[in-house]
C-alpha cells in the first residue's frame, strides 16, 4: 500500500538518526522517507542526505513551525497516505503496517492517530508524563474513539490521505497546534473519521527539564486556546458531537486547574477533607493510569511516577490558566515558536 512519511526537523542531530532508523525498519516499508531540514545549523541535513532510502530538503528560509516544514516536504510526496513523524520519536516496528491497514478496511477514514509514549523515564517530569499519557490515552481517547471523534490527532504520529490533507490546505500553519487545528477542521467541513489505533504506538522524548517542559507548555496552553477562538463557534453549528466533547474538555480542564487552589481553601477550614480530596483524586488516576499502563508492562512502576505527575499537574495548571489569559481572553500569541523536548 502507498505510503510516504514526512520528517520535519530542525536541528535534530542528537535524534534524527534514531528516529529514521525506526521507519526504516517498520513492517511496512514506506514509499519514500521525506526529511525536511529546516534551516539547521547543526549536522541535522548531513544525517538525513546520508541515511539510505531517505530524500533530504532543505528550504532557502527558516519555515519556523513544524507545520510549515511538513507542508514544504508535502510537495515531493505521490503516495496514496502521507504520515508525519515527530523527529525526536521512535515508532513500534509495526506502526505503519497497523494504520496503512485501519485506513485501507474503513472507507470514511481521513486520518488517524496513535497511542503515544514518552521514550524515557529518567527525570521527574519525564515520570508524571507517563501518568498523563497512559490516563489520557486509555480513557479520553478510547471514550472519544468510540463516540468517532478523537479530538487530537496527535502531531508525533499521524497518517492523512494525501489528497484530503492537499484539498484541506496541508498542515495548518495559523496555530502552533497543527495537530488540534487539522482535527477539528476536519470535523467542521465532515470530510470523512478520524482514527484512534491503540496498536499503533509511538514513543516520544518528552522534556527532561523545566526549562524544556516551559517551552513545550507554553507552546500547548497557548495553541489551544487558540484553537477554541477558532474552531469553537463553528463546531457548534456544525457538529455537535465534536463541539460537545470540546466543551467537556475544556469544563475539565478548568476544573483540574482549579483543583489544587480549592484544596488549599479547603485545607485551611478542615486538613481531613482536602487529605481525603487529594487521595481520591490520587487513587482515581493511579487506577485509571495502572490500566493503561499494563500494556506496557509498567503497572507496577506507576506508583513510583506518581509524585511526578502532580508537580506536572502544578505546572500545567499555571500555563492553562496563564494562556487562558493570554490567548484565550485577550487574543494574543506566542510569536515564535520554540519547541522544547
Amino acid at each position: 500500500m502507498s505510503v510516504s512519511v514526512i520528517v520535519p526537523a530542525h536541528n535534530e542531530e542528537e535524534r534524527l538518526f534514531y528516529t529514521l532508523t525506526s521507519i526504516s525498519q517498520q513492517s511496512l516499508s514506506p514509499q519514500k522517507i521525506v526529511i525536511v531540514d529546516d534551516t539547521s545549523t547543526d549536522r541535522t541535513g548531513l544525517i538525513g542526505a546520508l541515511y539510505p532510502a531517505s530524500t533530504c530538503v532543505r528550504p532557502e528560509s527558516l519555515c519556523g513551525s513544524k507545520a510549515s516544514a511538513q507542508n514544504f516536504g508535502l510537495q515531493y510526496v505521490e503516495s496514496k497516505y502521507v504520515v508525519a513523524v515527530d523527529a525526536d520519536t521512535i515508532l513500534r516496528p509495526d506502526a505503519l503496517n497497523v494504520m496503512v491497514d485501519a485506513m485501507r478496511h474503513n472507507p470514511k477514514a481521513t486520518a488517524a492517530c496513535a497511542w503515544v509514549m514518552p521514550l524515557k523515564h529518567k527525570t521527574l517530569w519525564q515520570k508524571g508524563r507517563t501518568i498523563e499519557y497512559c490516563f489520557a490515552f486509555f480513557w479520553f481517547k478510547r471514550v472519544q474513539n468510540y463516540l468517532q471523534r478523537p479530538l487530537i490527532c496527535s502531531g508525533c504520529l499521524n497518517i492523512f490521505k494525501t489528497n484530503t490533507l492537499r484539498w484541506l490546505g496541508g498542515y495548518p500553519t495559523n496555530t502552533l497546534a497543527e495537530d488540534m487545528d487539522m482535527t477539528w477542521g476536519i470535523y467542521e467541513k465532515h470530510v470523512g473519521q478520524v482514527l484512534f489505533l491503540p496498536q499503533a504506538v509511538a514513543y516520544t522524548d518528552d522534556p527532561e527539564t523545566l526549562q524544556q517542559l516551559r517551552f513545550q507548555l507554553a507552546r500547548w496552553s497557548c495553541a489551544y486556546w487558540q484553537n477554541l477562538r477558532k474552531h469553537y463557534s463553528s463546531l457548534w453549528r456544525n457538529d455537535k458531537r465534536s463541539w460537545g466533547l470540546v466543551t467537556v474538555g475544556l469544563v475539565d480542564s478548568l476544573a483540574g486547574s482549579l483543583y489544587y487552589p480549592i484544596v488549599a481553601v479547603i485545607a485551611l477550614m478542615n486538613w481531613t477533607w482536602a487529605l481525603a480530596l487529594l487521595i481520591g483524586d490520587c487513587m482515581l488516576i493511579w487506577f485509571i493510569a495502572v490500566l493503561g499502563a499494563r500494556r506496557f508492562h509498567m503497572a507496577l512502576k506507576t506508583l513510583r511516577f506518581m509524585p511526578g505527575f502532580f508537580a506536572l499537574r502544578l505546572v500545567n495548571t499555571f500555563y492553562f490558566l496563564k494562556y487562558m489569559w493570554i490567548t484565550g481572553i485577550r487574543g494574543r500569541t506566542i510569536g515564535r515558536y520554540i519547541k522544547g523536548h
